[in-house]
């Protein structure tokens, strides 16, 4: 891609999803990527995916130095945390992320004691810069 003065080529980021089934992952990615609040009915939304494959969504941002970003966002299907085998899909899709977001939800403290876990697993299997 050619630059101009007007376009800079944007910089492309994986940034995976995680956090338990559940957690209203998917309803705080729409809500970053339509630039909206995040809904009450938010369980709907992982739940009707909870057996599809993983959804990738893209938003480019400007950084405050003119810098443009392409994160190129993740949201793997519903996964439980089990560390001594964690799913097979979602590790392979942590391969060649630089970022991650991690979700749980304030009503479940389950999945806020998970936390620690996740850290663990994107720190054994996503990119060191992850």
């Amino acid at each position: 891609m050619e630059e101009t003065k007007d376009s800079v080529q944007a910089i492309n980021l994986k940034v995976i999803m995680a956090g338990d089934s559940l957690v209203g992952k998917t309803s705080v990615l729409n809500a970053f990527i339509d630039d909206s609040t995040i809904r009450s009915s938010s369980r709907n939304a992982e739940e009707s995916k909870s057996e599809a494959s993983v959804d990738i969504q893209n938003k480019t941002v400007q950084m405050k130095d003119g810098a443009k970003v392409r994160l190129q966002m993740w949201d793997a299907p519903n996964v439980s945390i089990n560390l001594k085998n964690p799913a097979v899909q979602f590790t392979q899709h942590l391969r060649k992320a630089v970022g991650a977001v991690l979700v749980f939800d304030l009503t479940n403290r389950e999945s806020f004691s998970h936390v620690s876990r996740w850290i663990s697993l994107i720190r054994r299997t996503a990119d060191p810069q992850c």
